[in-house]
């Protein structure tokens, strides 16, 4: 009996550690059922100011279509137009920012600017999107990335990720650490 006491209590403390580790980002989610507005409010529990571009948290796969096609997938499904920050893109001008894309010329998402000890709120229109469904809230991450183009032959985009870890721009630190969704999941209106 004494012999599996130990091993209990290993498996346990190892438990508890890891449900207890820090995520340097919380994202709470909710949803406007009436304007099918996703909102995202982003914490920064961390005492440095993050730039953040990774997660792009712009896609988002059902739960169902998820589990079908296993995370080795790298085609997630686009179910939100972003409602853009005009305050994210002056800033990222204004400071010159050199991140992974080049966000002067394309269409696309500009990374997000969070200070340190602070919360910001992001909004998603929810469009072409099934009713009912569960959408799984959680975005690529700086290790994903990484990961995902240690199988590609992307070198350049590779060291120019790389080189994120130690860039800054302003006093904004360039995110690259670990986030946590609360809820994970959420049904769609």
């Amino acid at each position: 009996m004494k012999k599996y006491i130990a091993p209990l209590l290993l498996f346990i403390f190892t438990s508890i550690l890891i449900s207890c580790e820090k995520k340097d980002l919380k994202i709470y989610a909710s949803i406007n059922k009436k304007d099918s507005i996703l909102i995202l409010k982003i914490e920064n529990t961390t005492e440095k100011d993050f730039l953040i571009e990774i997660p792009t948290l712009e896609n988002f796969f059902y739960e169902d279509e998820f589990n079908e096609i296993g995370p080795e997938y790298f085609g997630p499904l686009t179910l939100l137009i972003m409602k853009k920050d005009s305050s994210d893109i002056k800033k990222y001008i204004a400071l010159k920012c050199e991140g992974i894309e080049d966000h002067h010329t394309l269409n696309t998402n500009y990374p997000k600017f969070i200070d340190k000890k602070s919360s910001r709120k992001y909004y998603y229109k929810l469009v072409g999107y099934k009713s009912g469904r569960t959408i799984l809230l959680k975005d690529d991450n700086f290790k994903t990335v990484i990961h995902n183009l240690n199988i590609s032959v992307n070198d350049k985009r590779k060291e120019k990720l790389m080189k994120l870890k130690d860039q800054t721009c302003g006093n904004y630190t360039y995110f690259t650490g670990s986030i946590k969704f609360y809820p994970d999941k959420i049904i769609l209106p």
